[in-house]
């Protein structure tokens, strides 16, 4: 197993991803022992792993940055389909795969039921991933415009069909439509993500609660959702203006000391 592992770093696979085939392997094995196959269960302690990598800051669009992009897109229909993205935390397949059966306008909601992949219409990602959203009127009223004045009718009913009114590749959107705009824009790095990324922190610094921001992405775990946002809470400021008042304090105090002092020795001049 160990030649195995030394294998894979060799081929620089990442730990997270070698943990993961050594994983499916031990998986393997302990159904073979069910079988009564006589095989013996590695242990991760006998395999000497590769280091922990270190974290990556994944890119966050500020809201400026966000509504700079949706107002540049080059038509409706990208506006749209970037608004939804960037005020949702939509999925890039979330989005591509959103029908008009799913979104009730009178009542501004909508829900998230089945994405697309590769082109292909499916089931959202797990059942933390089905959730319903609420739709500001900022939203309502980019998806009247849009559907009064570009919108194709399709037998799906999806909101955005490419030019033969199938449903989009998400690659095909990244390389000829997201990613020419960001670049034209000088906006650096970031991927459509990104704007998920940004409506989690933007949430949270307008004081949602963690618990909230992590339902509204359709996250199954907080700490999922915290890799998300960038934001810093009010309490972890506070502490660290507290901190840095006491070190004001205690550094005032020899500098008032040398000024005695040097007040003293003036006066016995």
């Amino acid at each position: 197993m160990q030649r195995l592992v030394n294998a894979e770093i060799r081929n620089k696979l990442s730990r997270k991803t070698i943990m993961n085939i050594l994983g499916t392997f031990r998986a393997l094995l302990k159904r073979a022992q069910t079988w009564q196959y006589q095989v013996k269960v590695f242990r991760y302690g006998d395999v000497s792993l590769p280091p922990e990598e270190i974290p990556v800051t994944a890119r966050s669009y500020t809201p400026a940055e966000s509504l700079q992009l949706i107002e540049a897109a080059p038509s409706l229909k990208w506006k749209v389909c970037f608004a939804l993205t960037a005020v949702l935390g939509l999925r890039c397949g979330e989005v591509l795969g959103l029908a008009w059966d799913a979104i009730d306008i009178p009542g501004r909601w909508l829900q998230v039921r089945q994405s697309v992949v590769e082109g292909q219409i499916q089931t959202v990602k797990s059942k933390n991933s089905r959730r319903d959203l609420h739709l500001p009127e900022y939203l309502v009223n980019l998806l009247n415009a849009y559907r009064s004045a570009e919108w194709r009718e399709n037998k799906w009913n999806l909101l955005f069909t490419n030019h033969r009114n199938k449903p989009y590749h998400a690659n095909r959107v990244r390389e000829f439509v997201f990613n020419p705009l960001r670049d034209r824009l000088g906006l650096g790095e970031g991927a459509l993500h990104a704007f998920r990324h940004g409506a989690a922190t933007a949430q949270l610094q307008a004081g949602a609660s963690i618990v909230t921001v992590k339902e509204n992405l359709g996250h199954a775990k907080i700490e999922t959702t915290m890799r998300y946002t960038h934001a810093i809470s009010a309490d972890q400021r506070e502490a660290v203006n507290k901190l840095a008042a006491l070190f004001e304090t205690q550094r005032a105090i020899p500098a008032e000391f040398c000024g005695v002092l040097r007040r003293n020795e003036r006066l016995s001049a």
